[in-house]
């Protein structure tokens, strides 16, 4: 089972130095209140610079320190989202920990704690959420995210990370097992990958996308292309100005 960070924005290797050294102690902190250390060691399987992607995979020393990284991984979740409603407790330090790693994001500069289940992103630091409570986060639904395969890895799981068109920013992809066929000649490519769709509660962009049911390949734009298209408004000589339909539009309410 795996762990990953993600950090969005332009990250700094300074900024990224940082934040992986406390990352590091919120993995030790969360392996602590989870499962009192039981021989887990958190290892680098794959990290990826487009978006500064780090995820981690657990070497355990025997068979029942083995049966509780499931456990650490949900504590992982469990303090993001604790953090994210509020909550503070002296008794857990992994609390202290995670509020540092995210007192800088913001919305151009996201941050999201996640597994190949479930995620929490934070766009803004803690200490400036609304006082109302958070919105409820939605279900994953089925849906279709357009955007270029950047990156793909097999380690822990198949997944890569579609960049969304609209938004431009990283989204994780989980591919069920046995649906290696999918990602063949897919890398650096446009797709319209279909699954189940996960977004964020605040903004509504796409986070991830888990059970991959299609991946379809999309033909790249012509250069030039956009000159051909029309408008939304059926042109007729003498139909009037633009600037004149533009304040009926208006006016219409």
């Amino acid at each position: 089972m795996s762990l990953t960070l993600r950090l969005g924005g332009r990250i700094s290797v300074a900024d990224f130095a940082e934040n992986a050294g406390l990352w590091s102690k919120v993995l030790a902190a969360v392996t602590e209140e989870s499962a009192a250390g039981q021989g887990i060691e958190w290892v680098i399987s794959d990290l990826n610079y487009s978006s500064a992607i780090v995820t981690a995979e657990a070497l355990t020393t025997d068979e029942q320190a083995a049966r509780f990284v499931p456990r650490v991984v949900d504590g992982y979740l469990e303090a993001a989202r604790d953090v994210h409603r509020g909550v503070s407790d002296a008794a857990r330090p992994s609390l202290g920990v995670v509020r540092q790693l995210v007192e800088n994001a913001s919305p151009v500069a996201d941050i999201t704690f996640e597994t190949p289940q479930a995620e929490v992103t934070f766009d803004m630091a803690p200490d400036l959420q609304p006082l109302e409570p958070p919105p409820e986060s939605r279900p994953a639904s089925l849906g279709t995210i357009r955007g270029r395969v950047e990156t793909l890895s097999h380690r822990g799981g198949l997944r890569f990370t579609l960049y969304d068109l609209v938004t431009d920013r990283a989204v994780s992809c989980y591919v069920e097992p046995g649906g290696e066929d999918q990602l063949r000649d897919i890398w650096g490519k446009l797709a319209d990958v279909t699954g189940l769709v996960s977004r964020d509660a605040r903004t509504e962009r796409p986070v991830s996308v888990r059970k991959v049911s299609a991946i379809t390949p999309v033909a790249e734009p012509r250069p030039g292309a956009f000159e051909a298209a029309l408008g939304v408004v059926d042109f007729r000589e003498g139909g009037g100005r633009s600037e004149d339909l533009i304040r009926r539009i208006r006016d219409a309410g």
